[in-house]
């Protein structure tokens, strides 16, 4: 099955007073690189960056974690040394001005929270919500893959139907050239009352013959269109394989166009170029 690089995830946990969200969206990159979004500390990203991991392979992720818990006021202590330090400054210096209690609470160090770890209490939620949410991720980049995958392989049945065709036109083409050659030859010759060798007539269509032949670009082709189809089918993880087909499909299908001198089989080289470049603009999305 085949996997899409583009998908979202999210999740939203409850944990008694704790309340977690967890974010996930994934859009198509060469590589993997993940973006983590939240107050975590750098052992908390690496963690993430690794539950991340076991799920995208390539493709550009950013991860964002909102984290939020009712406080107990049991938790918060009153800093009496540093509210007095406060106090004694701003009378030395605003000696007529007393300062309100109110406008003390919030300077720095009066209030001391270190009691409450919201990072490290929560965490185990955080985790879980990570989880759940590349899960979802996960699940939708399936459900696109296991659609483009079906769309891929209609777009192979088509391209074989266009090789096929220009593989019945080709001996055509040095049939007709051949006896556009014969009359045209026959009418000059004729007006100068004279004659040409069956040979040389024989050796230009040979030439001709040589300049056209496709036999080659559509052998390649085949082989091309066989290795997508199984690397569609056999599973996850072949978009850089797929990227390089189409590129080899669509250089054989221009090859065939310029090399071939009829307007049938340069129809059905726009056809399949078309196909290709369907096929190219979802192949750049898959893992």
């Amino acid at each position: 099955m085949l996997i899409s690089m583009t998908g979202h995830g999210q999740a939203l946990l409850h944990d008694g007073p704790c309340q977690v969200f967890a974010e996930i969206r994934a859009v198509n990159n060469r590589f993997l690189k993940v973006n983590i979004i939240g107050e975590l500390s750098a052992e908390q990203h690496a963690e993430i960056e690794q539950t991340i991991r076991q799920f995208v392979h390539r493709g550009t992720v950013t991860v964002r974690i909102q984290t939020d818990r009712a406080h107990d006021p049991d938790q918060f202590r009153i800093n009496a040394v540093a509210l007095a330090a406060y106090r004694r400054q701003l009378a030395e210096h605003f000696p007529d001005d007393p300062i309100p209690l109110s406008a003390l609470i919030g300077l720095p160090g009066v209030i001391d929270d270190s009691a409450f770890d919201r990072l490290h209490d929560m965490w185990p939620t955080v985790c879980r919500a990570v989880v759940m949410a590349v899960e979802r991720l996960h699940a939708m980049r399936r459900s696109e893959g296991e659609a483009m995958r079906a769309t891929l392989l209609s777009n192979l049945v088509e391209l074989n139907d266009c090789l096929g065709q220009i593989e019945r036109r080709a001996p055509q083409v040095v049939q007709h050239y051949r006896q556009r050659l014969a009359e045209r030859l026959g009418q000059l010759l004729a007006e100068h009352s004279l004659t040409a060798p069956q040979v040389d007539v024989l050796r230009e269509v040979g030439l001709f013959a040589e300049r056209v032949d496709v036999a080659e670009e559509i052998v390649r082709m085949k082989s091309h269109v066989q290795q997508c189809q199984q690397t569609v089918n056999q599973g996850e993880g072949g978009g850089r394989k797929l990227d390089f087909l189409t590129q080899e499909l669509l250089r054989e299908a221009n090859t065939i166009g310029s090399k071939s001198n009829d307007a049938a089989i340069a129809q059905h080289v726009v056809e399949m170029k078309t196909v290709i470049e369907r096929m190219r603009e979802l192949v750049q999305n898959v893992e």
